[in-house]
């Protein structure tokens, strides 16, 4: 089966030197869309011990697997990418209505210093009601 669903992406981008802070990007939907993946990116991985954590919440409630998205000092890659699969319905991820209220709350930030850059980028599938 052909799949007819419009993609797109929606970047939120996080303050400059990042803190643990809630709701440090907000974004109100202005069309119904499905959350399908979260990606979390920084500049660097900052230094000492501990990771960038970040949480994604819809309304005030976490969606993304796990409760977070996070990146460990001294990993590998400076992204990670997750599955939103908290709804099975065809074509699956997280429903977002029109005027759902979208954070992202830092978390955790690494010991001794943070990094520079980061933001979260939502892959979705817009739906037509």
């Amino acid at each position: 089966m052909q799949d007819s669903f419009r993609k797109s992406m929606l970047t939120l981008p996080l303050q400059p030197t990042l803190a643990v802070f809630a709701a440090v990007a907000i974004y109100i939907a202005e069309r119904p869309f499905r959350i399908q993946g979260a990606q979390l990116c920084l500049s660097d991985q900052g230094t000492g011990a501990g990771a960038t954590t970040v949480n994604l919440k819809l309304n005030g409630v976490a969606i993304n697997p796990g409760g977070s998205l996070s990146i460990a000092v001294g990993a590998g890659s400076n992204a990670i990418n997750t599955p939103i699969t908290t709804n099975s319905n065809y074509p699956g991820g997280q429903r977002v209505n029109k005027g759902d209220v979208l954070t992202v709350d830092v978390a955790a930030v690494p010991a001794t210093t943070v990094p520079k850059n980061g933001y979260v980028v939502l892959d979705l599938v817009e739906i037509d009601v």
